[in-house]
């Protein structure tokens, strides 16, 4: 009888813990420090042996019904003593980034991209403040080049005033078996207020969003809490460190 109760509890267990690594209940992520800097020039081969975060499962969608080959993809961090690196594997049928309009670029094809530099998101508050930053990238825009804004002030924030050019972005062609895109940015630490090193921690977020023919945006895909005002509440944030 006793063996009988310590399977269910570990069953009941496992099913919990799977249940939070998919709803995104307890998000983390630690980030892997770059041997050197990495090259943002638009490909991957830099990214080989870094954690793949996913964003591609029905449940990560505000569609279940959502065909990962129509859209769905991967993202990596990386960190080194100047910057905070990000990157992106995007499946994508269409590719559509032609809204200049919203201040987020609602309606393109997109990742963003959240911070909580205070690793303050616990404390109760459901607004960003002046340690949260929220950077938005696209592939592509209407002069053929990645676009990218930080939008923190559009979402309760009070808005950073950041020289953006100083932010290093490139976009290419997903692999050729499939269709998509890839992007990569280095954020300088100096930009987002730290000194980085090994066991620094703050809250993170990845929201990617896909729009097709229409103009107009279709879905999302959310790592993390999806509940509530997902998209600008810093206490959805997951957490990361800075790893080795």
């Amino acid at each position: 009888m006793k063996k009988l109760i310590l399977v269910i509890l570990v069953l009941t267990f496992n099913f919990q813990l799977s249940t939070m690594n998919c709803a995104g209940a307890d998000d983390k992520v630690v980030i892997k420090k770059a041997k050197s800097a990495m090259a943002i020039d638009g490909k991957l081969e830099d990214w080989k042996g870094y954690e793949a975060i996913k964003l591609n499962a029905p449940e990560q969608s505000t569609n279940p019904d959502k065909d990962p080959k129509d859209f769905s993809s991967v993202c990596y961090v990386a960190w080194d003593k100047d910057n905070l690196y990000f990157a992106a594997d995007v499946t994508d049928d269409l590719v559509s980034c032609e809204d200049i309009t919203t201040s987020d670029f609602q309606h393109c094809d997109y990742y963003r991209f959240y911070l909580d530099m205070g690793n303050n998101r616990n404390e109760g508050s459901g607004n960003m403040d002046d340690d949260d930053f929220e950077f938005v990238f696209t592939p592509s825009g209407p002069d053929k080049k990645p676009m990218v804004r930080e939008v923190s002030k559009a979402f309760g924030g009070e808005g950073h005033g950041l020289d953006l050019s100083k932010v290093k972005v490139a976009a290419g062609l997903a692999l050729p078996d499939k269709k998509g895109w890839i992007l990569e940015a280095a954020i300088p630490w100096s930009m987002i207020g730290t000194t980085p090193k090994e066991g620094t921690a703050f809250g993170i977020k990845f929201i990617t969003g896909d729009t097709d023919q229409e103009g107009q945006r279709e879905d999302e895909y959310i790592w993390g809490d999806m509940s509530g005002s997902y998209w600008q509440d810093p206490t959805k944030f997951g957490s990361a460190i800075l790893g080795q």
